[in-house]
């Protein structure tokens, strides 16, 4: 995104979200190839759908697919290669406030639950995808 263009106040907003996604881009892209292939032919597309059919804090469902593009990366960070699932989840969960909280505005008690039990789906989803031989290694 081409910042120059864009009022300072917009700027000044949007630029931690900017700085964060750009911090999990390069992350991620140290994970093993055989990890990295799979996030990038079918992972990625897996996590939007979970992300837009069973988080969806801001109702963007009908609005556009690429509405939460800017955090998947730093959540699928969270969970591929953790050494304690229940701990992964909690974490992804704590990860998912901090978006609801200071990026959307929008985090509630009950989006609190959801980001528990949708933190939770991810990391199992995740696992199962391990678990059939379709990434390979994550270490």
């Amino acid at each position: 995104m081409e910042l120059g263009s864009l009022g300072d106040a917009f700027r000044e907003q949007i630029q931690p979200i900017l700085d964060e996604s750009t911090a999990a881009r390069a992350l991620l892209e140290t994970a093993p190839e055989p990890w990295l292939r799979w996030w990038r032919t079918s992972g990625e597309a897996e996590l939007r759908c979970i992300l837009m059919t069973g988080w969806d804090p801001v109702g963007a469902v009908d609005a556009g697919w690429d509405e939460y593009d800017a955090y998947l990366d730093g959540i699928v960070n969270l969970v591929r290669s953790p050494a304690n699932p229940e701990r992964a989840a909690s974490k992804l969960a704590d990860h998912l406030d901090h978006i609801g909280r200071d990026y959307m505005g929008t985090l509630s008690d009950r989006q609190r639950h959801k980001n528990r039990w949708i933190a939770e789906a991810i990391v199992r989803w995740h696992e199962w995808t391990l678990d059939r031989g379709r990434i390979g290694s994550t270490a």
